[in-house]
């Protein structure tokens, strides 16, 4: 999806003045100004009479004094007209006495560096604010002082607007003389934050990972800068020049690149320093998913640090408890969390249930679901929900949450008459109308593969709520399981074909929508000529960039399918010309590549980017751990997979690929396992047959 950005001034985001500043210029940045016909800029006036300075030119003591004593005029006339609102006369009349006084100066002191970056500050003051104008006098400013700061500030600043930084389409040409002007910054200030923020987001958009990593760690060392408007105004989201926001990107870049123990070291002190940065805490246990049990002790001392000075920060507990965890001490994990329920428990219940929730979250993990029942049990008494139906739409939601986690839980150890228990437990929970629980019994029929009965009660329920859409479509997804395509299709051309009268916007009858779930099913079925001629449709009603790049995915999932590689790599790679880091195309590529054969580092980038945007994405994680698997890089195979299944423990495609690593690893009887459990979910005779052959029977 494209951002939108909104339009700024170029006097405020270049010059970062007081706010009468940013109210002098209109709101849109102005397009470079065009001097009248036949009339020479004044840079290039000013230009071509320093080149026609005799090589011995000098200059009198008297024109060297009279021509700083205009510059000193000229900046006192730029410091008034800070201090103004454009609508005041003065403005006019202050940059038309500035304009004087700053060419009297450089008339009589061409060599005069200052008065030229006073020039180019005045032009980007005053109307028409000419930012070609403004960058031909800084470069002049710079090439007769080779140290002129204010110079290549706006050299800088002027070349990261032209540049396109932040708007995902980067311009390479003024990229790169934005990078020379920041270098130049970091070589006259080195502890100067925005120099260095700039130049590691340069050398991120250009591919260049090793400056982009000595970038941060410089800015990790600079000073604190007071003013940091113009790169607020840039990087949007990004807007911190702090040595904190420093430390993260840090940890960041460290992760990109594989160099996970760095990370790990630069993320703890982050937190170290400051408890409260949820992003260093999102990030850290990102690093701590593949870190080494032996690297985990100075870690868990600085989030026990952490947790001390924030008692009542639910994702430092976690993570915390996470941690604990994954070092092999879970008792300890558990009673993090378990005194943290129990400290807030009397003041608020809710957040009591949620460290509870995240308790039974931990229990599951550690493969021990009676636990993680009486966790989610407790969550839910702590919101005093379990006696008659609850009405607040917030506490149903919340219970729906527990109850879908309580049936996973049971789920994954095949507990499946104990799941139905729960769900049949939980409808005096619910009000009759509420189609929670039958929704949950649905899923649990299709887990173990009872697609008749998953059928009839799907039809039987939608007897109560014919017009549920997501109903419908878990209908037609059933359809497709037993290999009634056809039926299943047909249910959802029916919103396209008979729509109501006079029906307003709906997601039910979005043609667009019901086109891309059409490509869906015939992709599920494995008719591939007929998914993509839906997505073809679905492309041809598509509204917005947004949606064209969800139709082209579709037609690239078809594409792939299909075996025609080359179209579906073709639209991938226009998806992500567009938007270089949808994660979905970013992943389909990576899969695409591994599955034909080539390219498999390409293809390990890709999937780590797009595993980046979302850490915890099974589908990624699956691509992540089959593309280290095809680089013989089995044990990181094996760890992605597995974290996988833990976020989808029902997927027959993580299933079998973790298998085929364990396997490779020599450990034949888990792989085994693995690949007798994956038949239960699959619904496709040739997958189930390729399973077999495996199992060898």
């Amino acid at each position: 999806m494209k951002k939108l950005f909104i339009t700024f001034s170029l006097a405020a985001i270049v010059l970062s003045f007081s706010a009468a500043a940013f109210s002098q210029v209109g709101d849109d940045p102005p397009a470079p100004a065009a001097g009248a016909a036949g009339q020479e800029k004044l840079s290039e006036l000013l230009a071509s009479r320093l080149e026609g300075l005799p090589e011995d030119f000098e200059i009198s003591r008297k024109d060297r004094e009279e021509a700083y004593a205009r510059l000193l005029e000229g900046q006192r006339y730029l410091w008034s007209m800070r201090r103004m609102r454009a609508a005041e006369p003065g403005i006019k009349v202050g940059a038309r006495m500035a304009k004087s006084a700053l060419e009297k100066a450089v008339e009589l002191d061409p060599k005069l560096a200052e008065g030229y970056t006073a020039l180019a500050e005045l032009t980007l003051t005053s109307p028409p604010q000419d930012l070609d104008e403004a960058i031909g006098l800084s470069e002049i400013a710079v090439k007769l002082d080779n140290d002129n700061f204010g110079g290549y500030r706006f050299l800088g600043r002027l070349y990261t607007i032209k540049s396109n930084l932040g708007r995902e389409k980067l311009i390479p040409e003024f990229a790169a003389k934005a990078i020379s002007a920041w270098k130049e910054i970091g070589r006259l200030d080195p502890r100067n934050a925005e120099a260095w923020a700039f130049l590691s987001a340069f050398y991120e958009a250009t591919g260049q990972e090793e400056e982009r990593i000595g970038s941060l760690r410089n800015w990790l060392a600079s000073a604190a800068p007071v003013e940091q408007g113009f790169y607020g105004r840039v990087m949007r989201e990004d807007s911190e020049l702090s040595p904190e926001a420093a430390a993260v990107r840090l940890g960041s870049a460290l992760l990109d690149m594989g160099r996970n123990s760095e990370a790990l070291e630069i993320l703890t002190r982050a937190i170290s320093d400051d408890p409260g940065n949820l992003e260093a805490v999102d990030l850290l246990g990102q690093a701590l998913e593949n870190a080494t049990v032996e690297s985990m002790s100075p870690v868990i001392e600085a989030l026990r640090q952490a947790v001390f000075a924030n008692p009542d920060n639910l994702s430092l507990n976690q993570l915390l408890s996470e941690t604990l965890l994954r070092s092999g001490r879970a008792s300890e994990g558990a009673k993090v969390l378990e005194n943290a329920a129990a400290r807030v428990s009397e003041k608020d219940g809710k957040v009591s249930s949620a460290y509870l929730v995240a308790l039974g979250d931990l229990h599951v993990e550690n493969k021990d679901p009676e636990s993680a029942i009486d966790a989610y049990r407790k969550a839910l008494k702590a919101r005093k929900i379990g006696k008659g139906p609850v009405h607040d739409d917030d506490e149903r939601e919340f219970a729906g949450l527990v109850l879908g986690k309580m049936v996973n839980a049971e789920v994954s150890a095949e507990h499946y008459a104990r799941a139905l228990e729960i769900i049949n437990e939980s409808r005096g929970v619910f009000p009759e109308e509420d189609l929670t629980p039958d929704r949950e019994l649905i899923n649990l029929y299709r887990i173990k593969g009872d697609r008749d009965s998953a059928l009839a009660h799907v039809k039987s329920v939608r007897s109560r709520a014919p017009r549920d859409y997501s109903l419908i479509r878990t209908e037609a997804s059933v359809l497709t399981d037993l290999g009634r395509v056809e039926e299943a299709v047909s249910l959802i051309r029916d919103l396209i074909d008979n729509k109501p009268a006079g029906i307003g916007p709906s997601v039910m009858y979005d043609d667009f929508i019901n086109f891309v779930f059409i490509s869906s099913l015939y992709n599920q079925a494995g008719e591939t000529r007929k998914a993509i001629e839906a997505a073809t449709s679905a492309f041809s009603v598509a509204r917005g960039e947004e949606k064209r790049q969800i139709a082209k995915l579709s037609l690239a999932s078809a594409q792939q399918n299909s075996g025609d590689f080359q179209s579906a790599e073709k639209n991938l790679r226009e998806i992500l010309s567009d938007s270089p880091k949808n994660p979905i195309a970013l992943n389909n590529l990576g899969y695409l590549f591994l599955e034909n054969g080539k390219n498999f580092e390409n293809a390990l980038e890709l999937v780590q980017a797009a595993v980046k945007v979302d850490p915890k994405n099974p589908s990624y994680l699956d691509t992540l751990g089959w593309a280290y698997f095809k680089l013989g890089k089995l044990e990181l195979a094996e760890h992605n997979l597995r974290r996988a299944l833990r976020y989808s423990p029902t997927s027959a495609t993580i299933m079998e690929h973790l298998g085929d690593v364990l396997k490779a690893r020599g450990k034949s009887s888990e792989a085994d396992e693995i690949w007798s459990k994956a038949l239960k979910y699959l619904t496709k005779a040739e997958d189930s047959d390729r399973i077999r052959k495996k199992l060898g029977r």
